[in-house]
């Protein structure tokens, strides 16, 4: 831990974004996680962007970070997470507490400064994580901070796969899986790879938005409920 420290700090904006996504790319490598992209992935962060995913996996902010640097926001839970926790707080994660309408609006304002400087972010609107067959709701909330930052929204949708490409339930951690219970499923899968399908950018400029989570929603859930097979 002490060597990740050091390995951030002091680090300026643009080597600390170099940084975590060379790290997250070895941390996949180690744990035998391939990275398959689906679309052109930028070739650095875009500025004033939220990225928006469905939700399955502790890795999936790896994943994503792997692909583009990004901080993410996350429920204040994860922050005291063995390991994972850590290693979220030092990439740069902002953490809020769930279902806390003042903390919503305080991180609505962060994110809205972020943005407008120039950030990349992103977050899981389904709030929970899915066994990954199906989408659940978006919540729209903090789709206002894209909308008032004028800046732009970025749909991905993720589905692990086996290396035959069907569907794999490795990473699913939902329920009352223990976070060892899941780095165990990890280990014993043979090849995971986790697939980004990369979706058009919509301009949030002047959109509502619920309309946004919903054209988001809709994007992500076309790719994950298709024939799985394909």
């Amino acid at each position: 831990m002490l060597e990740i420290r050091r390995h951030f700090a002091h680090a300026s904006p643009q080597e600390r974004q170099q940084r975590i996504q060379r790290w997250s790319r070895e941390m996949l490598q180690v744990m035998g996680i391939r990275l398959r992209i689906k679309g052109t992935p930028p070739l650095s962060p875009p500025p004033n962007t939220l990225w928006v995913c469905n939700h399955i996996s502790w890795l999936d902010i790896f994943i994503i970070n792997a692909m583009v640097p990004c901080r993410f926001v996350a429920k204040a839970d994860v922050e005291g997470w063995p390991l994972v926790g850590w290693l979220c707080k030092h990439a740069g994660t902002l953490f809020i507490k769930r279902g806390d309408r003042r903390d919503m609006m305080r991180m609505n304002e962060d994110m809205t400064r972020l943005l407008q400087d120039g950030e990349t972010l992103g977050f899981f609107p389904e709030g929970t994580t899915s066994d990954g067959t199906s989408v659940l709701p978006f919540t729209a909330s903090l789709l206002n901070a894209v909308t008032l930052s004028e800046g732009d929204l970025r749909p991905v949708a993720l589905r692990y796969r086996t290396e035959d490409d069907q569907p794999s339930a490795a990473a699913t951690y939902i329920g009352e899986t223990s976070l060892l219970q899941s780095m165990w499923q990890l280990a014993s899968a043979k090849v995971l790879v986790a697939e980004l399908t990369l979706l058009p950018s919509m301009n949030a400029a002047h959109v509502n938005r619920r309309e946004l989570a919903s054209q988001a929603h809709q994007q992500i859930r076309d790719v994950i409920e298709r024939d799985p097979a394909t």
